[in-house]
């Protein structure tokens, strides 16, 4: 084998190795929580000696990091699923959107990671690399958003008075993040108080965006 050949397989085996973690801190998180979880406790999950275990991560911030890294880069890939199936750019935005809440409840964990990672205060010049990362993955998500945004003006499905795209997606990701943190958390007292399921909530959220961006929201 060639010394190309080598470096590349040892490259792969790394990777595999570190999605291995990944998976087993996800299974841990899941089963203990993450305020719980050691990394002794994933190391045995991962049937890897706790010194092997460092060599990958730091520690669990640095662990929390890469869930972050993994869950933004898949989020991006579903966007831009989402949004390459529709044609205004209306209904690119509205699918990102629905897009989102579905990822929060199908990949809990990844998005409590990822909202763990939105309270921190980054340094994107000083910071750690998987911060770095997370934060070029992060600016890669908005721009999807705000790429649907502008079509949506530009093709007239969106009123050309809604404002500054970037600042439109910031107001988004804002009102449908918060939709997700209000849902998980306080659900029960929801469906007691009012009689809302989780699934009202997010549909009457993805129709309030609907009637905000429309040019023409008579025809919602």
């Amino acid at each position: 084998m060639t010394q190309t050949g080598t470096t590349e397989r040892r490259a792969e085996e790394r990777e595999r190795r570190r999605h291995e973690i990944i998976h087993a801190a996800l299974d841990e998180f899941l089963e203990s929580g993450y305020d719980a979880t050691t990394m002794a406790a994933v190391a045995r999950r991962a049937r890897l000696s706790k010194g092997l275990l460092y060599h990958y991560f730091r520690d669990k911030d640095d662990l929390l990091m890469a869930i972050t890294l993994d869950g933004l880069e898949h989020l991006q890939t579903e966007f831009r699923k989402a949004a390459a199936s529709k044609r205004t750019g209306l209904e690119k935005t509205v699918a990102v959107g629905l897009t989102y809440l579905g990822f929060t409840e199908k990949f809990p964990l990844h998005f409590e990671a990822m909202d763990r990672f939105d309270a921190k205060q980054i340094d994107t010049e000083q910071g750690e690399a998987f911060e770095r990362e997370c934060v070029k993955a992060s600016g890669g998500v908005h721009g999807v958003v705000i790429e649907a945004i502008q079509t949506g003006i530009e093709d007239g499905s969106i009123r050309n008075t809604v404002g500054d795209p970037r600042m439109v997606a910031i107001l988004l990701w804002s009102f449908l993040h918060g939709v997700q943190q209000v849902v998980r958390k306080k659900g029960s007292m929801i469906k007691e108080g009012y009689g809302f399921e989780r699934a009202d909530v997010e549909e009457q959220a993805i129709v309030f965006c609907r009637r905000n961006l429309a040019a023409d929201p008579n025809a919602i």
